[in-house]
């Protein structure tokens, strides 16, 4: 488990934190564009003049900006063609509706004192007002941007109710403040609330069919990120807008591919493909090449959210990594989801693009078709679509969230237009290491005897841009309704309740079968043999042993595995390169790394760096994720965490920033080293009958991975090994200690009473003629040479006792927890001597066992000192 060598990380840095997941919502407020000035508040003092009353820069105070705009485009979606979709997301909305009464009248006697003011939704040119009148005279007052309040028109005709007011014909883009003035009958003024918006700015928009020099050089020349407006996009069905993105070249192609969008170099309608010419989309600007413009279909939440973070970049006078996103007129009636809009950009139909089988990210070289007279040209790809095509995930998350509701919204179209059949599938988990096998052997759990079954996962089915999803159940089995006559995918998103693996900061996904065009109901079996898939069974597979064998649920773990942890792995030491490790920083931060980690030679960035990259518990080399022993090692670290943590979240910390600050010298005089180590032996052997560090009696090397395997019947960790190496062994000093510590932890729990879970000797297996590891639990090698049988949940009274003696991994600290543990179980303080020297070249019991008290040693706790545990 050693820590990574790390070349600069400044560059990754500096674009990882360019952009941030966007954690609240799809929409942005819109005060915070408003001048401060334009502020107003309500006045409660009678007979003011407009002039005195402060203002209030939120129409709707005690809510966010982000629920304030939310809640503007849902009131009367039925009126806004610009705000809101249909609520079947084809057919248009009737447009803005007219003003009521203006004049001078007198408000319902039922109403109240003082007038009440509510901004709804707006438009370029128009604000929506709810009013409900005040008792007497009521006027309407107006204050625009950069001038005095004055009285805008009379209220002649009030209810009971709220009435609706439209202010149309408005500059865009400008800040506007209302409130009512109501005058009694005895002449006493009294003022509303005051509400403030600012107007819609007009939307950029390309209009010809063909993209020209003309109106390309005045987009290069107007468009401004702070003259733009967040896009309306339900969380259930997020719009997709159709737009020109202007871009430097391929790379910035690709960069915007791993965000979710869909871009290429060809326009989607046949009648712009009819007069496309690629030689206009190149920009220029006085006269200077200024990147070409390419065609997209962007999701409303991604759009949003690329919109913010250039308008953040312009204020820190950052520079900017898309220049413009300009919407696109539809040339195409049906193809709008707003179909009376004209005017204003709409998004696109979610029916049009589903049956025109849009592929997203679509690489493959263009095919061009006549068809009825008309040159169509399309691009193709096999949908795997966005997956696996991430850079660094920067809007990861919410690219995940908008992306799968597209495909789940194409898909519930795509059922009702072709119909529906019934897709059930059996995953049949495959080796994906060769000592077991490889894919012609089904992975089998050591420790239970049984098949390991794919359970929990989500499933994606993709049919063309549709999108299903399910999880499997306990079986390893899920049954969806997909859409009929279409061919398909199935793909499994790699996250469960024990483990979580990344490519960098999203979870991984795999696409493991192909299916045909689907006709009736369907059984598939999907034999799964795939390396991730193996790293993520086999974890799960340790997870359960401990749960089930401690009664502890471990919480979910990070492991960041693949070509993505490559520049994180360990750098060279004692002649190996590309080690995997545990850091054990994804589920709780480190504080007390911060103490060491400049002491370490091969570390070139700062701690907080450092920290930031590897918030993750495993990092696992790609050689590695084929072994199973591998992985199952280091899950056994992060168990050693788990247990620390949950004796002392104070004594854990400090202990593990001690272990990282001396890893990288895997010496026999490095005690927590080894005892690290030795513990993750243990748990794989337990699990998995294998060790990583260790050569047992009996045990054959794997051809895949370091790990070693036990053989049915012989005496594996039985050994009563010392920490000195036997003469011809392979084995170093360090190895050693590590094999006694495992002997001496194999001693303390072996016992067999017929449970699944009882602590073992790991020896599980048996080589076939062709050194194939084949499953055999027949024969055991336990021997009662010493009379201990602790129980698993024993395994966590260890390290409290061991948070009892210190807080740092020592022999005295960890080993001398063993001690503690047995005696409050019954035994003789002899017996355990006697264990002990059993593993000791000396052939004596350590001072640190033999007495019951000592002085304390490094990291050691006097005696009588309180520690206060974890909740």
């Amino acid at each position: 488990m050693p820590m990574p060598h790390f070349g600069s990380l400044r560059a990754q840095l500096h674009l990882l934190c360019a952009f941030t997941l966007l954690t609240a919502g799809c929409y942005e407020g819109i005060s915070g564009s408003a001048p401060a000035e334009d502020a107003a508040t309500p006045n409660t003092n009678e007979g003011s003049s407009p002039e005195s009353i402060s203002e209030d820069a939120t129409s709707n105070p005690g809510i966010s900006d982000e629920e304030a705009e939310r809640q503007a485009y849902q009131s009367d979606m039925a009126d806004d063609a610009w705000a809101t979709p249909s609520a079947n997301l084809a057919i248009g909305n009737r447009p803005i509706g007219g003003s009521p009464p203006i004049g001078g009248g007198v408000g319902n006697p039922g109403s109240p004192i003082r007038a009440e003011l509510v901004v709804g939704p707006r438009t370029p040119d128009s604000v929506r007002l709810r009013y409900l009148c005040g008792r007497g005279q009521n006027e309407l007052h107006r204050r625009v941007e950069g001038s005095t309040y004055r009285r805008h028109v009379g209220i002649q005709s009030c209810g009971a109710a709220m009435s609706t007011y439209v202010d149309s014909n408005l500059a865009d883009g400008t800040q506007y403040c209302y409130r009512m003035k109501t005058t009694d009958s005895q002449g006493t003024i009294r003022w509303s609330n005051t509400v403030c918006t600012r107007t819609m700015y007009e939307p950029y928009r390309f209009n010809s069919l063909a993209m020209n020099d003309a109106e390309s050089t005045s987009m290069l020349q107007n468009f401004d990120w702070r003259r733009t407006d967040p896009v309306y996009t339900p969380t259930d069905a997020p719009t997709l807008w159709y737009m020109n993105i202007l871009v430097d070249g391929p790379d910035d192609l690709q960069l915007l591919r791993s965000m979710g969008i869909h871009a290429v170099d060809l326009p989607l309608f046949p009648a712009e493909q009819q007069v496309f010419n690629s030689n206009l989309h190149f920009a220029r600007l006085d006269g200077k090449p200024a990147g070409h413009w390419v065609y997209a279909v962007v999701p409303g939440p991604i759009y949003n959210d690329i919109r913010r973070q250039m308008i953040e970049r312009l204020a820190n006078q950052d520079e900017l990594l898309f220049q413009a996103f300009v919407f696109r007129r539809i040339p195409t009636t049906s193809a709008r989801a707003w179909s009376t809009s004209t005017a204003r950009p709409s998004p696109l139909s979610y029916t049009y693009v589903g049956e025109m089988g849009l592929d997203y990210n679509a690489t493959a070289p263009r095919r061009c078709t006549v068809r009825n007279g008309l040159r169509i040209c399309t691009l193709r790809q096999e949908i795997i679509g966005w997956i696996g095509r991430k850079v660094f995930n920067f809007v990861a998350d919410l690219v995940e969230t908008v992306v799968e509701g597209v495909r789940a919204t194409i898909g519930r179209i795509a059922r009702l237009v072709k119909g529906e059949v019934d897709l059930t599938i059996q995953f049949d988990l495959r080796n994906s290491d060769p000592a077991f096998g490889g894919a012609d052997e089904p992975m089998m759990s050591a420790w239970r005897g049984t098949q390991i079954p794919l359970n929990n996962l989500r499933v994606h089915v993709y049919q063309g841009l549709a999108g299903f999803f399910g999880h499997t159940d306990d079986r390893g089995r899920v049954s969806l309704k997909v859409a009929k006559g279409w061919q398909g995918k199935i793909c499994l998103e790699l996250k469960n309740n024990y483990v979580k693996l990344l490519r960098f900061f999203t979870e991984r996904k795999v696409c493991v079968t192909n299916f045909p065009s689907l006709s009736q109901t369907t059984f598939v079996r999907s034999r799964v043999s795939n390396r991730y898939v193996n790293v993520l069974a086999q974890m799960t597979d340790a997870a359960e042993y401990v749960r089930a064998v401690t009664g502890r649920r471990l919480p979910r773990i990070d492991v960041l595995a693949g070509p993505g942890a490559t520049p994180f792995l360990a750098g060279t030491y004692s002649g190996d390169a590309r080690r995997s490790y545990a850091p054990c920083l994804g589920r709780l931060p480190n504080i007390s790394i911060n103490l060491v980690t400049r002491s370490l030679p091969f570390i070139d960035v700062a701690a907080e760096v450092l920290e930031f990259f590897l918030s993750v518990d495993v990092v696992l080399a790609d050689d590695d994720t084929r072994s199973r022993g591998v992985g199952v090692h280091e899950f056994g670290h992060t168990v050693m965490c788990d247990m620390m943590r949950l004796a002392s979240l104070a004594d854990a910390d400090l202990a593990w920033a001690d272990l990282i600050a001396h890893i990288t010298a895997q010496t026999a005089e490095n005690e927590q080293t080894y005892l690290a180590e030795a513990f993750a032996d243990y748990i794989t052997m337990q699990v998995l009958g294998g060790t990583n560090y260790v050569v047992p009696t009996g045990s054959s090397y794997a051809s895949s991975g370091s790990t070693q395997y036990c053989h049915a019947g012989e005496d594996c960790l039985e050994t009563n090994y010392t920490e000195s190496c036997l003469p011809g062994e392979r084995c170093d000093a360090f190895r050693a200690q590590v094999r006694r510590v495992v002997s001496i932890m194999q001693d303390a729990f072996d016992n067999l009473r017929g449970q699944t879970t009882d602590p073992t000797d790991g020896t599980f297996w048996t080589p076939d003629g062709s050194n194939i590891l084949k499953l055999n639990r027949a024969v055991d090698s336990v021997r009662s040479d010493e009379p201990f049988e602790l129980d698993g949940p024993a395994l966590l009274d260890v390290f409290e006792r061991w948070s009892d003696r210190g807080n740092l991994l020592r022999e005295r600290h960890f080993l001398g927890a063993f001690k503690d543990v047995l005696l409050e179980s019954g035994h003789s303080l002899d017996d355990i001597c006697d264990m002990f020297a059993l593993h000791a070249d000396s052939g004596r019991c350590p001072s640190y066992i033999r007495s019951l008290t000592a002085a304390p040693g490094v990291g050691e706790r006097p005696p009588g000192s309180s520690n206060t545990r974890s909740p």
